[in-house]
């Protein structure tokens, strides 16, 4: 590991970026670290750290969203029901409408572009520390808004030197 780990215990950074593993978790009851990250979400909003959320950002989340409700109601042949009757979608639209809503409405949340030139720069996070191109974009747009704190429960992020990475995920804490 290179990056700086430190727990949801630790004292808040002054602005971070918002990773859609922990987004989700906050948003849906039941999640693995719902509880955790609905706790460290408050702490953030309660002490007015700014909270960078990324139009990449909604795309995953409402995708595990979409994805998630699909494996539940289909099983793991969900994408057939997809390709088979794609209108089966407009299903799960209320619930990305509830979560994006509960987000914005948090006060500190700022929505930011992934901009063409960040996605480009990934590709040099891809190869230096084997990240998806998600991830790569992701750090890429942080790194390019000035931004080193990123909240996640992801464990990839981990490799990336000279970051901040603030989670609960036990096999990086080890609590």
């Amino acid at each position: 590991m290179q990056a700086n780990i430190f727990s949801f215990d630790s004292a808040t950074p002054g602005i971070v970026y918002l990773d859609a593993s922990f987004i989700v978790n906050f948003s849906v009851e039941g999640s693995k670290y719902h509880e955790p990250c609905t706790e460290f979400v408050r702490k953030l909003c309660n002490e007015n750290v700014p909270l960078l959320v990324s139009n990449l950002t909604l795309d995953e989340v409402w995708y595990s969203l979409i994805k998630v409700s699909l494996i539940k109601d289909f099983g793991d042949k969900w994408y057939v029901e997809v390709r088979d009757r794609p209108e089966i979608l407009r299903k799960y639209v209320p619930l990305i409408k509830r979560v994006t809503a509960d987000l914005s409405m948090l006060q500190n949340v700022i929505l930011v572009e992934v901009k063409t030139e960040m996605t480009l720069k990934a590709i040099n996070f891809i190869e230096k520390y084997s990240l998806l191109p998600r991830d790569a974009i992701h750090l890429a747009t942080m790194l390019g808004l000035g931004v080193k704190n990123i909240v996640t429960t992801d464990i990839d992020f981990t490799r990336v030197k000279d970051i901040n990475v603030y989670t609960c995920n036990y096999k990086v804490t080890g609590k």
